[in-house]
């Protein structure tokens, strides 16, 4: 169901957080009566279950909010499992969901008042491809030539929701958090406003997207759509529509072994590339933000749809990320434990137990780049379940994500954890999306080969600069 305005003001958003939460107090409230009269074996259960549709109820209101307070709490919910209440963690995943639209009664005049007579030459659909936290996506038509476009529109006055949003969630989730966290987080929250900013310049975007399709223009692999510079405006983005079907589609999950081998494979090796090679990554990886489209012929190819999220390594991190990445795979522990000091991941006064487990961690999350090695040296060092009859990695079966972020949560994340910076946070969001998107695929490969192709390509980057 569509929306019908957003809530732009920032009391008027406060009070829609405040009544959501009011109104979760006192269902909370009544039901704790009704939870007295189970027996007592049953209370507890209930009481979570209760906490998890309270939780659940308080983050669709931020949903309904629309803007950057959705987008502050996707990116929290990288990390939520790690630092926030169970009930909480788990329903803020919800906003990694595809949202509800703007009613196209209110974005047609932002559209009309932005292209300034221009929309005369399009036929617009009314009802949006796809609906997101900051913009709406419609397609439309050129009159005189046929093509077929999408315009990316932001929302009306989103742009002027971002400080109010940063403070209102700020101060919420600043409540669940530890004495020494908080001011870590706020640090953090200041730099997520630079990257919501930068996602609300569609100017920017649209440079992102020439400059990705010049740097993959010979890679048949992948697709970038193109600008139509002559339909773009303040507060929209125009590209051509490149079809495909999302990750999870029938026919996608439908096709032979080695197909699907070859997309996750792509995406993995795109990926390695952004961080080792080019030192500029998108972000994003909602499943909305990429397409499949199937040709048996001349092979399946990746469609890339969304540059705002695109975003330079800084220079701070980047240098350490290298060197924990090629570190973690070559199974070197102190040159992985140098780059987690450089990062600032542990407190310096952390035990050398503690440091030792968190490497273990961030060790065991290369396990798909480097079991093989690992089985020559142990063979219960793999799960049994993680390689299959011929030996491939299982990326599905393998739990991974699971795996390590259990034993996360058992050692490492210790009260000797930072909060990691922005860039590091939006790197493990776009890991984690990664891996779900070849998971996704059912997909069982080795990807050492992967690994040691991207970095021979960052060597000849490196020598040649």
């Amino acid at each position: 169901m569509a929306i019908k305005q957003i809530k732009r003001h920032r009391w008027q958003r406060q009070m829609h957080l405040a009544g959501a939460g009011l109104k979760a107090g006192l269902g909370w409230a009544g039901d704790q009566f009704r939870i007295l009269g189970l027996p007592a074996g049953e209370r507890e259960q209930a009481r979570q279950q209760l906490m998890a549709e309270q939780a659940e109820a308080w983050v669709r209101s931020l949903g309904e909010l629309k803007g950057s307070i959705v987008k502050i709490g996707q990116i929290v919910a990288t990390y939520a499992d790690y630092c926030l209440p169970p009930p909480l963690a788990a329903a803020l995943h919800l906003l990694e969901a595809e949202t509800e639209p703007l009613a196209w009664r209110v974005m047609a005049p932002v559209i009309a008042d932005a292209l300034a007579g221009r929309e005369q030459q399009l036929i617009i659909e009314p009802v949006p491809l796809a609906a997101a936290s900051l913009s709406q996506v419609h397609r439309a038509r050129v009159k005189a030539d046929q093509r077929s476009l999408c315009l990316k529109v932001l929302y009306p006055g989103i742009a002027e929701t971002v400080d109010s949003d940063l403070a209102v969630l700020g101060t919420g989730l600043q409540w669940w958090l530890q004495k020494d966290e908080r001011d870590r987080f706020a640090q953090w929250l200041e730099a997520i406003s630079t990257v919501l900013r930068e996602e609300l310049d569609l100017q920017r975007e649209a440079g992102n997207l020439h400059r990705w399709q010049q740097r993959l223009a010979d890679d048949i692999r992948y697709l970038v759509p193109q600008v139509a510079d002559e339909f773009c405006a303040n507060g929209i983005l125009a590209m051509t529509y490149e079809s495909g079907v999302v990750q999870h589609d029938e026919a996608v999950l439908a096709l032979p072994q080695e197909r699907r081998n070859r997309l996750a494979v792509n995406m993995l090796e795109l990926f390695l590339r952004e961080v080792l090679v080019w030192g500029e990554m998108q972000t994003d990886p909602h499943p909305g933000n990429y397409r499949v489209r199937l040709d048996a012929g001349d092979g399946d190819r990746i469609v890339l749809l969304d540059f705002g999220s695109v975003r330079e390594i800084s220079a701070t991190l980047l240098a350490p990320l290298r060197q924990m990445m090629l570190s973690a795979y070559r199974m070197d522990r102190d040159g992985l434990l140098d780059g987690m000091m450089a990062l600032g991941l542990l407190d310096s006064s952390a035990p050398d137990s503690v440091s030792q487990a968190f490497a273990d961690v961030l060790m065991g999350l290369t396990e798909p780049l480097n079991y093989r090695q690992r089985l020559a040296a142990d063979r219960d060092s793999v799960p049994a379940n993680a390689v299959d009859e011929e030996g491939n990695y299982c990326w599905a079966a393998a739990r991974l994500p699971k795996r390590m972020g259990k034993q996360a949560l058992q050692s490492a994340f210790s009260q000797h954890f930072r909060f990691p910076g922005a860039d590091f946070l939006l790197l493990s969001r776009k890991l984690a999306g990664v891996y779900a998107f070849i998971a996704a695929m059912d997909a069982r490969f080795d990807a050492a080969p992967v690994m040691e192709k991207v970095i021979s390509e960052m060597a000849a980057a490196q020598s040649s600069s």
